[in-house]
């Protein structure tokens, strides 16, 4: 999962907010062995667990629908014509992302009350972006399963192997990812459940929910994803620009990849709950955004070299990372003392500072935390796993050599050897 990059005033939305995250594709073994195990009720459910169940029923995503539909609808396409290529496809792409710039713009113009009469121009421009999108998701599957290969990526367990084959396949698709509750205690910041839920909601049904689920004593929220991997093809935002939908893109790619890894096979256990472990979450986490950026940044230069935004940006006056982090250690200090009404009025207070900034995020409690600090390479959220991850990434020959060797941990002892590996070395 990757959630949504911060929005600055001019391109907010309505499920705007910081929301960076990615969760791993299941191994379709464990999967299967769960639901079954479920179904004949071997796995026992909490009074807590029943009770979220039925705040979230209506609201579910429901996943198998999903995948049979878009499944089905690829199929299809194998008897329409044939996309372009080369220069012309690229093209396209940068003309689909720039569509949805323009489709940004006009809704936050209408949702603070700039633009009554944006709805007609935003369909209008929703219909080209969707005649581009099967275009646009083969190109850059494409270029990605390039990039990959000039990385010297190929699948898992090819250091014995040696065959040259890329797998997992890349295979995405361009639209709104679905919601996710974030559930974590409120005495401290610590992920412990989470639920995928429809995309299209409103501000208020997320409220609703909230408010529902923090009855049952938690700090819960609603947030929006900008990929998911807990679904095969993936799941990437259509409402973001070229480079952060790449990176995306590539983000969730790691992330399959890395389910049928030792690392990978971790984090399926935790998401699980059979052998929980919050350093292997954020390992794989910090991983696969690392090597998300990296491999990101090199389909850019190769294939949109005009696109990659780099000088752009003007200075920040205010720097928003620097605010985030001592905000942190803020919360946490107030939840050590056991002053939680203190915490949560203090993140109120901190999230008004901040949109008076130009930042806008829905809610800051200890659930959005609890999911954001899962990236612990994120500027905001740096960690010490992240720090780590980041010194071994810098250390090594290649990406390729990177992802071999963070693929074989499973735990936060694999790491620290690596490291201490890297220091008698030198």
């Amino acid at each position: 999962m990757r959630p949504l990059d911060m929005i600055r005033r001019s391109e907010q939305r309505s499920g705007g907010g910081l929301a960076r995250g990615a969760a791993v594709k299941l191994i379709v073994v464990v999967s299967c062995v769960l639901i079954l195990l479920a179904g004949t009720g071997c796995l026992q459910r909490s009074d807590f667990d029943q009770k979220l169940a039925f705040i979230v029923r209506p609201y579910g995503f429901n996943q198998i629908d999903w995948e049979f539909g878009t499944i089905f609808g690829d199929f299809l396409q194998l008897f329409r014509e044939r996309p372009p290529t080369g220069q012309e496809a690229r093209d396209k792409v940068e003309e689909y992302f720039l569509l949805g710039k323009k489709i940004n713009i006009l809704r936050a113009r209408a949702e603070a009350g700039l633009d009554g009469s944006a709805d007609a121009e935003i369909n209008q421009l929703l219909e080209q972006q969707a005649a581009l999108s099967d275009t646009v998701e083969q190109t850059l599957q494409r270029q990605l399963r390039q990039t990959i290969e000039n990385a010297g990526i190929y699948s898992p367990g090819y250091g014995l192997l040696r065959l040259k084959v890329n797998f997992p396949p890349v295979y995405f698709k361009l639209e709104e990812p679905p919601n996710l509750l974030v559930i974590s205690p409120k005495d401290r910041i610590e992920l412990t459940k989470s639920v995928l839920l429809k995309s299209d909601m409103s501000l208020a049904t997320m409220a609703e929910i909230e408010a529902e689920v923090n009855q049952l004593n938690v700090s819960s929220l609603v947030t929006g994803l900008g990929g998911l991997a807990a679904t095969y093809p993936s799941i990437v935002t259509n409402e973001s620009d070229l480079r952060f939908a790449v990176e995306t893109v590539a983000h969730e790619w790691v992330h399959e990849y890395l389910a049928f890894t030792p690392l990978g096979f971790s984090y399926v256990l935790d998401l699980t709950g059979i052998s929980s472990d919050s350093d292997i979450a954020t390992m794989n986490e910090t991983a696969a955004d690392i090597l998300g950026k990296d491999i990101g940044a090199l389909l850019m230069q190769e294939y949109y070299p005009g696109q990659d935004g780099s000088g752009q940006e003007p200075p920040e006056q205010f720097d928003f990372d620097a605010a985030m982090r001592e905000i942190r250690k803020n919360v946490d200090h107030y939840l050590a003392q056991g002053q939680i009404e203190a915490a949560e009025r203090y993140m109120e207070e901190s999230r008004l500072y901040l949109a008076s900034k130009g930042y806008y995020i829905r809610k800051i409690n200890q659930a959005f935390f609890a999911f954001n600090s899962q990236y612990g390479d994120s500027p905001g959220f740096i960690n010490q796993i992240g720090l780590d991850l980041r010194q071994l990434r810098d250390n090594s020959p290649s990406l390729s050599s990177f992802l071999e060797a963070v693929s074989g941990m499973t735990s936060r002892k694999d790491l620290d050897d690596k490291l201490g590996e890297l220091s008698k070395s030198r």
